[in-house]
């Protein structure tokens, strides 16, 4: 484990949904992936808040998608 990921948080519920939904959907939508987690519409505006954040950000990573949730194949 290296210094980068050793003090994020782990995703939490409503992150997890949103990864989930946007998959599911194709990564289409962030914003129908956001509302569809449970997300209030203030952040739904604002899908960065979320897809942006490290833990998120380190979770599409590992799912073997780059940052911006582009397939590394």
């Amino acid at each position: 484990m290296n210094a980068s990921t050793k003090h994020l948080r782990p995703l939490t519920y409503r992150q997890n949904r949103a990864i989930e939904c946007w998959f599911r959907n194709r990564r289409t939508n962030k914003a129908l992936a956001l509302r569809e987690a449970g997300y209030p519409e203030c952040i739904v505006r604002q899908p960065h808040k979320v897809f942006g954040s490290p833990a998120v950000q380190r979770e599409l990573e590992l799912r073997g998608h780059g940052t911006r949730g582009v397939s590394n194949n």
